[in-house]
């Protein structure tokens, strides 16, 4: 059993019901308590993306799973708050480490 899983999305997240079929298989399958959604390399959101992101969190905790955004860039969040994709439900943080802080896996 793995206790946490960690997400990447580079470029700009597409791909969506595929990607999150494929990320809810390995939560149930590991045992995931916890997701760390990382956005360092995501470039460009739109209204999808900030759905999609939405909708990873959703699926984590429908299945156990403790979901934290991690990596998001000021232009992203800038973004993202002009589009109003809200993300208020999410947990977010700067960068991995808090994420990982966030999920109690390290501590300060």
């Amino acid at each position: 059993m793995v206790d946490h899983l960690a997400h990447t999305t580079t470029g700009t997240p597409r791909g969506g019901r595929g990607k999150t079929v494929q990320l809810s298989a390995q939560v149930v399958e590991k045992g995931a308590h916890g997701v760390l959604d990382d956005i360092t390399g995501v470039q460009v959101v739109d209204t999808c993306v900030g759905g999609g992101l939405s909708v990873i969190a959703s699926v984590a905790r429908l299945l156990g799973a403790h979901p934290v955004l991690v990596g998001i860039r000021p232009g992203v969040a800038q973004t993202l708050v002009q589009l109003g994709v809200e993300l208020n439900d999410l947990p977010r943080t700067r960068d991995l480490d808090a994420g990982l802080l966030a999920l109690g896996i390290r501590s300060t």
